[in-house]
């Protein structure tokens, strides 16, 4: 899992430096953080593409439905996984259908949502490698 490369973009930095603890504890090494979109996307244009974005849905400036439409412009089979306190199932049904890989509803002040993150990238990274 040394060679997985995973973006966060979340607009809380505590927030995301716990995510890429979390994955990083975990054996994923090669995370790297991002404040805004414009950072993310110049860079999944410019960099070595990730094998996942991981991604606060509430990012300022765009909605996470036309933030995954300009991913999947880029790179329509990369893989995005969307976290939020936001629990509305025709919101998340539609993320679904827009092409998002998982969506982890975020639980207030209790931080086991990352657990679950963590635990749900790992099973992708899994599925990920007995396909290819």
């Amino acid at each position: 899992m040394n060679n997985i490369l995973v973006f966060i973009l979340d607009r809380n930095p505590v927030q995301s430096n716990f995510i890429k603890y979390s994955l990083n504890s975990s054996g994923i090494k090669n995370v790297i953080l991002f404040n805004t979109t414009e950072e993310c996307l110049y860079n999944l244009r410019k960099t070595r593409k990730p094998e996942f974005i991981i991604s606060d849905a509430a990012i300022k400036g765009t909605t996470d439905i036309e933030f995954l439409g300009l991913i999947k412009s880029i790179d329509p089979l990369m893989k995005v996984i969307f976290h939020s306190d936001n629990d509305d199932i025709s919101h998340i049904s539609r993320l679904i259908e827009a092409g998002t890989t998982d969506y982890i509803v975020r639980g207030g002040e209790d931080q086991g949502w990352i657990r679950e993150l963590t635990s749900n990238l790992h099973y992708l990274i899994k599925e990920e490698l007995r396909t290819v």
